[in-house]
């Protein structure tokens, strides 16, 4: 019930903002950019008031009640600015028939990735299950733990370097009551069906309400196209697929994995991102179309840029190129200048956080994940098969668009150049997020070009049906894989003893030594490791390589004085190690499975 309060009165709270300064989002895109919105700034709220009152025993209820001190506020504050149509939303049988839609699809392929089952298991899907790892581990590290200022779960004692903001969203749910699925499902599905309905509803503000361009743009989304259709063997076999045929760069392939529904369905934090990246392009056409921005909306446009790097730190990053790029095309340069000035000055402080400790990115690295040598050809040849027939479909969308709608489009192609042209994180293929951004602009004008051929003589309209189908074909065998996952089941509290143990027998802030694994039962009860999925905090930036050999230093120490000393060194309270014991230490839990050892204090 708690939660379900949270999650209202955050959609309450966004619709008031959007219906104040963000004036032009009418009707059903209100509705989806209310509870993005909404969601957003109460996430925000929420941790800083837990971060201001970390020193309590239970931040995040300080946090919650100080959140909702501020929504009381703004809307005593700004109630009197509100008119009457502000607070109107029209929406029509077709956009209501389209939104459940949405809703269904959103929350079908969400819950099909990952649920709890009530009895103390959590159901993860094969594709996911490597990353959740990370995104359940720092959920619980703020709903079971107290994980502020915020740290990487399994890699304690320094400042976290990863946007976390999603998972702390998710964690305010959690603790609210609600079981881990609700808390992580139900906030994405909801995020999922409002970018649908974003969509869906700006391609139409683009090419003329054409209500086919809308549904085309949202198919396209869904249905990413590439030519992973030619390695698929029979027809048959696509009801049953259970594997990706393209999962580059991890299959060795040369088309990715990054342009399909598993990318969202596994990246949460995007999908939310992507929203917010949506509401900022409506703002851009609207603001382009009227030649002017409301200092009002300018204002909050660059607040809510400001806020992202947390949330999503390339979409953050990809939010201040396309607002950089309008900067430099359009005629009133001075409202974009403050617009990016008050982003800076928001965005600021999170930059710095979380690239503490220095780093020598961004890296000029051209080609993406090219494997080959870069020559044209190979560069031409990966993203042929990347982008299907695509590359037709979107030229063409180009060139039979107005002049107004040709100059709107080429901000969003710096995103593909800049993607192709440098690294933004440790990990190359992390440069996915800026092209999945300018992939779903760049749909709009293959949506417009399709219902343009469609609408010309019976052979143009067969053109545009095999298009469509080919563009979606790759899409609808991907999604197929979602369907048939398969699903890993993973012991929770209390079912699973030792987690139990530690959630009830250790201060939140305790450091384990553990050994590295996939969700730690450390981890999932909301304490820290000192180090534990090396692979994804070399990924984030961190030098594992000290850890690693402190780490098996101890592991392979006899003397208990020596290995004691060590790890005090390490700022570590408790050792999970594995029967049977080594060490004269006090052992304060032990199992057929696990000893916990207890590291004295002096």
């Amino acid at each position: 019930m708690l939660g379900l309060i949270y999650l209202f009165s955050s959609f309450v709270f966004g619709f008031f903002l959007v219906s104040v300064f963000l004036k032009p989002i009418k009707n059903l895109a209100k509705l989806s950019a209310s509870f993005l919105v909404g969601i957003f700034i109460f996430s925000w709220l929420t941790f800083i008031f837990s971060l201001v009152f970390s020193f309590a025993n239970e931040p995040i209820k300080l946090g919650i009640l100080g959140t909702f001190g501020v929504f009381s506020l703004i809307l005593l504050i700004f109630k009197k600015k509100l008119q009457r149509d502000d607070l109107q939303v029209n929406i029509n049988l077709t956009d209501f028939v389209f939104l459940i839609f949405a809703l269904i699809f959103s929350f079908w392929i969400m819950g099909k990735s990952f649920d709890y089952d009530g009895v103390g298991y959590f159901r993860i899907a094969s594709n996911i299950f490597d990353d959740f790892n990370v995104h359940l581990s720092l959920m619980r590290s703020f709903s079971w733990g107290k994980n502020f200022p915020p740290q990487l779960p399994f890699f304690a004692g320094q400042p976290i370097k990863y946007h976390f903001l999603t998972d702390f969203n998710f964690a305010v749910f959690e603790y609210l009551g609600w079981n881990s699925g609700w808390a992580i499902n139900i906030p994405s599905a909801l995020a999922f069906a409002s970018v649908l309905v974003l969509i869906y509803s700006l391609s139409q503000e683009l090419f003329g309400k054409n209500i086919v361009v809308g549904f085309v743009s949202v198919a396209l989304f869904l249905f990413n196209s590439s030519f992973t259709w030619l390695k698929l063997k029979t027809l048959t076999q696509i009801w049953q697929q259970g594997e990706y045929l393209s999962a580059g760069p991890f299959d060795g392939g040369i088309i990715s994995i990054f342009w399909n529904l598993n990318t969202y369905v596994n990246q949460r934090h995007l999908v939310v991102a992507l929203g917010l990246f949506l509401i900022v392009v409506y703002i851009l056409l609207s603001s382009w179309r009227e030649k002017k921005i409301l200092t009002t909306m300018l204002i909050f446009t660059g607040v809510l840029i400001g806020l992202l790097p947390l949330w999503h730190g390339l979409v953050f990053l990809a939010t201040i190129v396309v607002c950089l790029a309008f900067w430099v095309l359009t005629k009133f340069r001075k409202s974009y200048l403050w617009l990016l000035l008050i982003a800076f000055v928001f965005s600021l402080p999170q930059l710095i956080f979380i690239s503490s400790g220095g780093n020598n990115l961004p890296l000029f690295k051209p080609g993406f994940l090219i494997a080959e040598t870069l020559t044209l050809e190979n560069f031409v040849r990966y993203w042929l098969f990347n982008l299907g027939l695509s590359w037709l479909t979107i030229l063409g969308g180009f060139l039979i668009s107005s002049r107004e709608r040709k100059n709107f489009y080429l901000p969003f192609l710096v995103l593909f150049i800049l993607g192709n042209l440098f690294q933004f994180t440790h990990n190359m293929f992390h440069n996915h997020s800026l092209f999945n951004l300018w992939i779903v602009v760049s749909n709009f004008y293959s949506a417009y070009f399709l219902v343009y051929l469609f609408q010309k003589k019976w052979t143009a309209k067969l053109a545009a049906i095999i298009l469509l189908v080919l563009l979606t074909f790759s899409g609808v065998i991907d999604l197929m894989v979602i369907k048939n996952d398969f699903i890993h089941r993973i012991t929770d509290a209390p079912r699973d003893k030792l987690m139990s143990w530690i959630k009830e027998q250790t201060p939140t802030s305790t450091v384990f030594l553990s050994e590295e694994k996939l969700y730690n039962p450390v981890n999932l009860a909301g304490r820290k490791v000192f180090l534990g999925a090396s692979h994804f905090a070399w990924g984030y930036g961190y030098d594992i390589d000290e850890r690693k050999i402190l780490t098996s230093k101890i592991e392979k120490e006899d003397n208990t004085e020596e290995a004691v000393g060590l790890l005090k060194k390490a700022r570590i309270d408790y050792w999970l190690a594995t029967p049977p014991a080594k060490f004269d230490l006090p052992r304060v839990y032990e199992d057929e499975s696990w000893i916990v050892y207890q590291i004295p204090k002096d």
